[in-house]
């Protein structure tokens, strides 16, 4: 999918986020847009709205619906009865293989709560 034309988002009456160039959103509807070079990536709280809007973009740009994002960006998605999980874990097993700590064992707190450092010690 290229995305050609930014104006189009404009059209829909969506409006460019000050905090993102790249993310667009419709107020009271709450659909947002946020692109990324040749991907985009649409979320809302309507299912009506985000119809037309799909609907809109498909036809004026060479795109292919997808479906339920899963992964995008690094970022993991997964999908509950109450809502939407984000999480890196892919890539932080990646990061763990590549420092061989991928059989480390996690604890709350990772050193003695009353260690006491000073410069004598070589620390």
């Amino acid at each position: 999918m290229a995305f050609k034309d930014k104006l189009l988002i404009l059209e829909l009456g969506l409006i460019r986020s000050n905090a993102n160039a790249n993310m667009y959103y419709k107020d009271k509807k709450i659909i947002i847009i946020l692109l990324y070079v040749n991907d985009l990536l649409l979320t809302r709280g309507d299912k009506k709205n985000i119809k037309q809007v799909q609907k809109m973009l498909i036809e004026k740009n060479e795109m292919t619906n997808l479906g339920l994002t899963r992964f995008h960006l690094g970022v993991e998605f997964e999908y509950f009865f109450i809502g939407i999980w984000l999480h890196q874990q892919t890539y932080i097993r990646k990061i763990f293989n590549m420092y061989a700590m991928n059989n480390c064992m996690s604890t709350k707190i990772p050193m003695d709560i009353c260690a006491q450092f000073h410069k004598k010690m070589g620390i």
